[in-house]
């Protein structure tokens, strides 16, 4: 089966992507342009909160029927929620993509989020976030982007505090979904073989809503000077996160970052701060690296956990190697191969039909189009050394890098 992207766009604005994938497993998701950044102060967490409440009754089912609908055919359902969206979406058997579908729709459009469920769910939502609170290497990410965007929705916590989730109503809810929550600002992701004709049959019959709310304005992404802050909390091991802002997911610049975050900390176990810290030298067991492209910004991140001991000689490391990047071009030969390494690793997470829903709808919803991969493999492949260069001393020299330390007290 030819895998050619096809997208369509309805009458009130809601748009459908379809990838063909001839597989035993189907995959369509319903992505929002509504995320923890379209919050109030007094809303912080709401965004979060939806998704967990959405499943919990709408005017036509139970929260029993809900996710009795799909779990009884074998399939399942879920959702996530970032500072730009919300997604709600499900795997499935092929033939049950219209019974997927109008549960999605129905989620979506039809929620009516009774008080006593989200009672009891807060305390589900609250015990998340002591989860976190008291997960140093996953607290630390949060901190260091609100001191990067301080004073503003884009960098506070998107799981809220318990004081914001406790004080959340049934009103505020509705409200945030009324508004949000329109045709426009919705796209249809579907990953499968049922023909396009036929899943664009089902979403314009299934989503036939018009838009009640014209325009939502958002708050630029405002950051903060370059800072160097160290906090003691009772812990054994130090955790570093070292960062700032990065491109944003429009910008040519995007690509050449993404590529240098995956020769830095990606996934493999040959990345460079993996070699340097951990292989090498035996600082860490866990280092990585992170780059997120929103609207009107982008963040990058190194983290690691070593022994507080060890924590400047791990600065030192990193600040050798960046400066590298900024001073010294790749040879031809070396630039090369670690294309090479993450056009593969590209293609490998490409080989999942979940991910490739995933990733084409959230395409589709922050930049109106989708670069296919072979398009997305010349982009990599056209990067230059010069280029690299560039974009290390914009976004990765260490002297514009901000630093955000725990260790012990």
């Amino acid at each position: 089966m030819n895998k050619t992207i096809l997208q369509h766009t309805f009458s009130n604005g809601l748009r459908l992507i379809y990838l063909p994938w001839n597989t035993t497993v189907a995959h369509a998701g319903v992505f929002v342009a509504a995320g923890s950044r379209n919050e109030t102060e007094k809303e912080q967490g709401l965004a979060h909160f939806i998704e967990h409440t959405i499943f919990k009754g709408t005017s036509r089912r139970s929260s029993a029927e809900i996710l009795k609908r799909l779990e009884s055919v074998g399939g399942e359902l879920n959702a996530y929620t970032e500072r730009e969206e919300t997604a709600i979406y499900a795997s499935f058997l092929p033939q049950y993509s219209f019974r997927a579908l109008d549960l999605l729709s129905d989620v979506i459009f039809n929620a009516v989020f009774p008080e006593k469920e989200l009672e009891k769910e807060k305390e589900v939502v609250i015990d998340e976030i002591d989860s976190y609170l008291d997960t140093p290497s996953e607290q630390i990410f949060d901190d260091f982007e609100e001191y990067i965007f301080p004073n503003q929705p884009f960098g506070k916590n998107i799981l809220g505090t318990p004081e914001k989730v406790r004080s959340f109503t049934q009103q505020q809810i509705l409200h945030f979904t009324q508004n949000l929550y329109q045709p426009e600002r919705i796209v249809v992701s579907y990953v499968g073989k049922v023909p396009f004709r036929t899943i664009l049959n089902y979403v314009e019959r299934l989503f036939d809503r018009p838009n009640l709310i014209k325009e939502h304005k958002i708050q630029p992404a405002l950051h903060s000077k370059k800072f160097d802050l160290t906090i003691q909390k009772p812990i054994h091991q130090a955790h570093c996160i070292l960062g700032g802002i990065a491109p944003c997911i429009a910008s040519n610049d995007r690509f050449t970052m993404s590529l240098l975050n995956n020769y830095l900390g990606g996934p493999a176990m040959s990345s460079l701060l993996n070699m340097v810290l951990r292989e090498k030298n035996g600082f860490t067991y866990n280092n990585e690296s992170h780059y997120s492209a929103y609207s009107d910004t982008g963040i990058f991140q190194i983290y690691l956990g070593t022994e507080k001991r060890n924590l400047k000689k791990c600065l030192r490391l990193i600040a050798k190697e960046l400066d590298k990047l900024c001073k010294k071009p790749l040879s031809t030969t070396f630039l090369h191969k670690i294309q090479k390494q993450y056009c593969g690793q590209i293609a490998i997470a490409s080989d999942s039909g979940l991910n490739q829903m995933i990733s084409i709808g959230k395409s589709l919803l922050h930049t109106g189009t989708v670069i296919e991969m072979e398009e997305m493999f010349v982009k990599i492949e056209n990067i230059s050394s010069s280029h690299i260069m560039d974009v290390a001393n914009q976004y990765l020299h260490f002297d514009k890098l901000s630093i955000l330390s725990y260790i012990s007290e």
